[in-house]
């Protein structure tokens, strides 16, 4: 009878084995497709998708022990193992007296990159993070028990019904907030820009900010190598341009929020937590203009709103 119970596990453990490779063959086949949309085919593919893997597996491990350990481990950590390439541009930020908001997605390690820019600002600002309640996205839990714990710059901001408000009093007051706007909820708020030659949906919400702020808006990238080294790289810092039409406006940074994206993308895949949805996403941005006729109505609202005329143009207009 114990013969027969350990071999009924054994076969057990065996299916569960086999369901993981068949689930994360499938994934790779799914991540294989999304980078051919990228421009990378081939064997560079299967070795991105292994990429992807690594990635998320060290992410969930750096946050697990960073949610264990006490905050003086934490701290030595950070300083021992994240560096921030760019030097230049990240002094460009901290110098800057006025509002600062960094524009990251869901890339790499978020919560060790976080956790250097309070380390490296200290007491000399405080630094918001706008990101969804765990009550809708559990996966954002740990940031503020990590934060907390070893900052006491860090102060997090809900996406909820007043979290825009607080956003925009953080930087009126001069204060820095991190963004990710590779998120989207289909509301008002939601545009369909260019990304990939295609159109998707982005949110306004951080072109709006930056807008109404006139802050200093700057492009973050979280890697983490094999080794378990994590590096920081800042784009060049910039201010948003303005005409005075804030439609306009609002729409040109939105667009130009997504151009710097697929440029990341395009440069190293494998740390974007969506890869595997980003077919999806594009399918979902064609949904809204299936048929010649919805194609072209949209084509002459875009082209209205950017004062020019043909889908090609709309396309690229901000490429």
């Amino acid at each position: 009878m114990t013969a027969f119970i350990g071999a009924g596990r054994n076969l057990h453990q065996r299916a569960l084995a086999t369901a993981d490779l068949w689930r994360a063959a499938q994934e790779t086949q799914v991540l294989r497709d999304n980078l051919a949309l990228l421009g990378i085919t081939g064997w560079h593919s299967l070795l991105e998708a292994y990429r992807f893997f690594l990635s998320r597996r060290m992410t969930l491990a750096t946050n697990e022990a960073l949610l264990r350990a006490p905050a003086s481990r934490i701290r030595r950590h950070v300083e021992a193992h994240v560096a921030i390439e760019s030097r230049e541009h990240w002094q460009a930020c901290r110098e800057h007296r006025g509002p600062l908001l960094i524009v990251t997605p869901h890339y790499g390690p978020f919560a060790l990159g976080l956790l250097k820019v309070c380390l490296e600002l200290g007491s000399e600002r405080r630094v918001n993070a706008f990101y969804d309640p765990p009550q809708r996205n559990p996966g954002t839990a740990c940031y503020g028990e990590i934060l907390r714990k070893s900052c006491d710059n860090f102060r997090p901001i809900f996406n909820d019904r007043r979290g825009g408000v607080r956003a925009l009093q953080a930087l009126r007051n001069g204060e820095v907030l991190t963004m990710m706007p590779d998120v989207y909820e289909v509301n008002g708020q939601c545009l369909l820009v260019p990304f990939l030659s295609q159109l998707t949906y982005a949110m306004s919400g951080t072109a709006f900010l930056a807008l109404k702020s006139g802050a200093l808006i700057v492009h973050g990238y979280v890697e983490s190598s094999d080794s378990g080294r994590v590096s920081i790289r800042f784009e060049q810092p910039y201010f948003m341009q303005v005409t005075g039409d804030d439609d306009y406006d609002i729409y040109r940074q939105t667009s130009r929020l997504l151009h710097a994206l697929e440029g990341q993308l395009r440069r190293a895949p494998a740390h974007w937590v969506y890869l595997s949805q980003l077919r999806g996403r594009l399918d979902a941005g064609l949904a809204q203009v299936d048929g010649p006729g919805a194609l072209r109505r949209l084509a002459g609202q875009l082209g209205r709103h950017l004062g020019i005329e043909t889908r090609e143009e709309i396309l690229y207009a901000e490429h």
